[in-house]
């Protein structure tokens, strides 16, 4: 655990996401294997608008590190990136966006790219530990 700290990561999906979706105990459970004091929220919705302005009351307002993504907002996902791989750009599409140094970095962790996002759990729990020390840093402030 990293102080008393509390993290933010998610799962965005059609309204229906959170019936068959087995992200929320595959992440819960992978954060705490690593030790880390995240939670996971859900934001399911068929709203292209109230799914912007969820998003960003929650990786602007509340600080939240990132989410994962489902269809059918991967292209969406895709516009709310600042930097990602050369190969995702040419799909336009990524399901894993997440705050890093104040910039949103994008993923593809499904199965072609799997083997190009073999560090991305180390890369979440780098992301955790750096986000962890900024918010320490403004709190000393």
């Amino acid at each position: 655990m990293i102080g008393n700290e509390i993290f933010e990561w998610g799962l965005i999906g059609n309204s229906s996401i959170d019936k068959y979706s087995f992200a929320p105990v595959m992440w819960t459970s992978l954060f705490r294997y690593l030790g880390l004091p995240v939670i996971y929220k859900v934001i399911h919705t068929d709203d292209i608008y109230l799914l912007q302005k969820q998003y960003d009351e929650e990786i602007v307002k509340m600080g939240a590190m990132g989410f994962n993504v489902a269809m059918p907002w991967k292209n969406w996902a895709f516009a709310q990136c600042d930097w990602t791989s050369a190969s995702l750009k040419r799909n336009r599409t990524v399901n894993t966006i997440f705050k890093r140094q104040r910039a949103v970095f994008c993923s593809n962790t499904d199965a072609f790219d799997i083997e190009l996002n073999a560090s991305h759990a180390a890369v979440m729990k780098d992301a955790v530990l750096e986000y962890y020390l900024k918010k320490q840093e403004v709190a000393q402030y």
